[in-house]
């Protein structure tokens, strides 16, 4: 159970780093980072109920999911990069954590 929370964990982080890169994506953009459609469904589920994409669709031809970071998106992934950067900063461990824990206590008011 543990196993799965972190890897879907691991495919949202990579999702939103994905869309945020590309600025729109479809299913088969996702496909790269996450595998499997089923997976990809439900988690870009999680992700626009709580706000951090938004899902429209084509209007022309084949009907295709085209999904975009929301501004609380934008945020969250802005915030989520500096989380990152200072995690894998080698300075000084202390200050890095109470700054990592404000980051962390922002991101979970934002969810």
């Amino acid at each position: 159970m543990v196993a799965s929370r972190v890897s879907n964990e691991l495919f949202l982080s990579k999702a939103m780093d994905l869309v945020a890169e590309k600025g729109t994506v479809t299913q088969t953009d996702l496909k790269e980072c996450i595998g499997d459609q089923g997976r990809i469904r439900r988690l870009m589920e999680v992700l626009e109920a709580q706000g951090l994409i938004e899902v429209s669709y084509t209007t022309k031809g084949k009907l295709i999911m085209l999904y975009s970071l929301t501004d609380k998106g934008k945020l969250w992934q802005k915030l989520a990069r500096v989380q990152r950067y200072l995690e894998s900063e080698q300075g000084d461990s202390e200050k890095i954590q109470q700054v990592s824990a404000k980051l962390d206590q922002i991101l979970a008011e934002l969810r």
